[in-house]
């Protein structure tokens, strides 16, 4: 297991430092900086930006599988209902409103765990939560997780980058870290279980709403068109 060095804040530095604007990394920067962000086999930590990596690929080659034998002007429409209802309320409403930024309560507790188990996007929330906070408090500076001021390519491959959490936190940053996580409802590491994780959630739990999510949304898929 590589044990990070550290670097400030709640986020480990991308391999080609943190460029102030408006510098962009290099395209061989930003490939290296990816790889390293899923490299597993280096730092176990690493493994759950891989298997993210791996599922929405699986996702992507299903996708395409879909419209190259099902092509038609109702599929598209099909979909594109479906994407603007995950962008709409697991998106906006449940990753960004809620989980980010608190801008609301639920009054039934069970209401934030009916989404935390169905959500399609299969993407941790922590992973979303943190580095969302960091872009707005650096928006388009340097320490940005993500944004134009690292050109596209950049910006799109830091979904995975953005999620190589700093295992050199203080118990006390862990622990408020760890705090303002908890409305989500996930169970939380301890700081001893996060610095060999490098992750604030539990890793079964990871893995237990994502696969729950899949199942009840491809039973609904199917029930629905027979």
């Amino acid at each position: 297991m590589v044990k990070t060095s550290n670097r400030h804040g709640l986020l480990v530095e991308p391999t080609y430092g943190c460029p102030e604007f408006p510098r962009r990394p290099a395209l061989r920067e930003i490939c290296v900086e990816w790889v390293d962000a899923v490299s597993f086999w280096k730092d176990r930590s690493r493994l759950l930006p891989a298997l993210y990596a791996a599922y929405h690929l699986a996702t992507l080659a299903v996708f395409i599988l879909f419209f190259a034998r099902y092509l038609s002007l109702g599929a598209v429409l099909v979909v594109m209902g479906i994407a603007i209802f995950i962008a709409t309320v697991y998106n906006t409403v449940w990753y960004h409103r809620y989980c980010t930024h608190r801008a609301f309560k639920f009054r039934n507790i069970w209401l934030p765990r009916f989404f935390l188990w169905t959500n399609p996007i299969c993407f941790r929330e922590e992973s979303y939560v943190i580095p969302h906070r960091i872009h707005h408090s650096k928006s388009d500076q340097a320490g940005d997780p993500y944004g134009p001021h690292l050109g596209w390519l950049g910006s799109y491959l830091a979904t995975e980058s953005q999620q190589k959490i700093n295992r050199d936190l203080s118990r006390q940053e862990y622990d408020r870290l760890a705090k303002s996580l908890e409305h989500i409802g996930f169970p939380a590491n301890s700081y001893e279980q996060s610095q060999r994780t490098g992750s604030v959630e539990m890793g079964w739990y990871s893995a237990a709403p994502g696969m729950f999510s899949n199942l009840f949304w491809s039973a609904l898929a199917y029930a629905v068109s027979g």
